[in-house]
């Protein structure tokens, strides 16, 4: 059998050829990982990676017989993932369902408002602690203006006031903090029953608002404790669909046989293994029992069950019997990530979609309202197309932008239609009952609905809060009917 030699370097004429080699045989593995952690939707798709993997292969297999194809193929492979992922975004774009053409919406500035409507909604703050000038995108939050919203918020006095997700730039304390200080305690205060929505700048390790830890678990469950700690605080009582009332759910702690089997389990596994066969076992036992602690594996444990909330716990429902207003909370930040491309997502997981039904038929028979929040968009806006920014330089128009949404991060669609499809079955069931999506993300706001013959499921869309024109949404409930009118309020 004749020997495999690999290419060298023997002149000028057979540099290249071997240079496509090596960028093959080194270089496509770099590419390859660099396209899982840039999270585009292509890669998190088994069929494409086993795609790629075997191209990958042939790549290497080319360069063996020294011609110019490995070199163009690592440039094509670099590119494909690019229009596979913008055409995988134009068919989840294709199935979502699209809003019917949007109310006309009234303008009325905040000091002529009438007092206490049904419900504000708000989203997208992005509060930043007071070490922080700007927004990760760039964007600048005015501390006055912030403020005037707020005292305008409770000198309304809302029944509810929903807020839709990213309260915080990054999930830091300091950022938590300051939208304590600015409306939660003083809503609280005030007898308004805050509901909050996760966002994924509430609850993505990406954004590094939490401290780094080994595991991503560990940041994962700080951002999720800080986020839902606030809930209790100084939001109306949730209920989880599965699991019973979010104060219970908060208070938790592992029992002292479950610590004691996991450590023995945990240490067992590390005297087994070795990073080293040479290491001193003495050295190693040591090594293993500083690592197993009980202290240690409490939190470790108390880790693992944090940072699955968003996946586990939700939906949370809450029902307001004096009004008849039943309120169902999603977490559309389905998984956390430290991948650029997977950390605005939106996504449920079929659990949570399998108890979000659940939660539906577990509407009280005497509820005249309900409101489903959530910070991504499930539905695209009426005539909502792709279409690349006007002002195509600014990466802030493009984060707004349907194709950068559907194409680029491509929504689960799948999902996403899932949610309207359960909502619309609800409602036939109960006609005489109004529904209403309420949801955030994009920074843009709009009114509108989801139409039929027999009924509309209201879709209330909020701008960035603090952003732009300065002001929010406010739904007031019309005289003998169950049907709410928003108007935006205006400073």
């Amino acid at each position: 059998m004749k020997k495999l030699t690999f290419p060298s370097f023997r002149g000028l004429n057979s540099a290249l050829p071997v240079i496509g080699f090596y960028l093959t045989a080194f270089v496509y593995p770099l590419i390859f990982f660099f396209h899982l952690w840039l999270g585009l939707p292509v890669t998190k798709s088994y069929f494409w990676l086993a795609i790629f993997f075997f191209l990958g292969l042939g790549f290497l297999a080319t360069a063996l017989i020294w011609k110019w194809i490995p070199l163009i193929l690592c440039g094509a492979f670099f590119l494909a993932p690019f229009p596979v992922t913008i055409f995988m975004g134009y068919v989840a774009f294709a199935n979502t369902y699209e809003a019917s053409p949007p109310d006309r919406e009234a303008v009325e500035f905040i000091v002529s408002a009438p007092r206490n409507p049904f419900a504000i909604h708000i989203s997208d703050s992005h509060l930043l602690g007071p070490e922080e000038r700007q927004t990760r995108e760039g964007a600048s939050r005015d501390r006055n203006t912030l403020n005037q919203l707020s005292a305008a918020i409770l000198k309304l006095h809302p029944r509810y006031l929903f807020i839709t997700g990213d309260v915080t730039d990054k999930g830091k304390d300091t950022e938590w903090k300051v939208a304590e200080e600015i409306l939660l305690k003083p809503a609280r205060e005030a007898g308004i029953t805050t509901i909050i929505a996760p966002g994924n700048h509430d609850l993505q390790p990406t954004f590094f608002g939490a401290k780094q830890n080994t595991y991503l678990s560990a940041s994962a469950a700080a951002l999720a404790r800080a986020l839902l700690e606030k809930q209790v605080a100084f939001g109306g009582d949730l209920t989880s669909v599965s699991r019973g009332a979010l104060r219970s759910l908060m208070n938790w702690q592992p029992s002292e046989a479950e610590i004691t089997e996991t450590s023995q389990k945990f240490y067992q596994t590390c005297i087994e293994n070795p990073p080293d066969p040479n290491t001193p076992p003495l050295a190693w036992a040591q090594g293993c029992d500083l690592a197993t602690r009980p202290e240690v594996i409490k939190e470790l444990l108390l880790n693992n069950y944090f940072s699955q909330a968003c996946s586990d716990w939700y939906p949370f429902t809450h029902y307001d019997a004096d009004i008849r207003t039943e309120t169902i909370v999603m977490c559309s930040v389905g998984s956390s990530t430290l991948n650029i491309g997977d950390n605005a997502i939106g996504s449920f997981g079929k659990e949570q979609l399998k108890r979000f039904g659940e939660a539906l038929d577990q509407i009280p028979a005497d509820a005249n309202h309900v409101f489903i929040v959530l910070h991504h968009p499930v539905v695209r806006r009426w005539r909502d197309t792709y279409s690349v920014p006007e002002h195509w330089w600014r990466w802030h128009e493009w984060t707004e932008s349907s194709l950068y949404n559907y194409a680029l991060l491509s929504t689960e669609w799948r999902e996403a239609s899932a949610v309207v499809d359960k909502t619309l079955q609800a409602m036939e069931k109960r006609p005489a009952c109004s529904f209403n999506l309420l949801y955030g993300h994009r920074h843009q706001p709009s009114l509108s609905g989801i139409r039929t013959d027999r009924y509309v499921l209201g879709l209330s869309e909020a701008p960035a809060f603090g952003e732009g024109e300065p002001g929010f949404r406010a739904c007031y409930l019309q005289d003998n009917s169950n049907q709410l009118l928003c108007k935006w309020l205006r400073m």
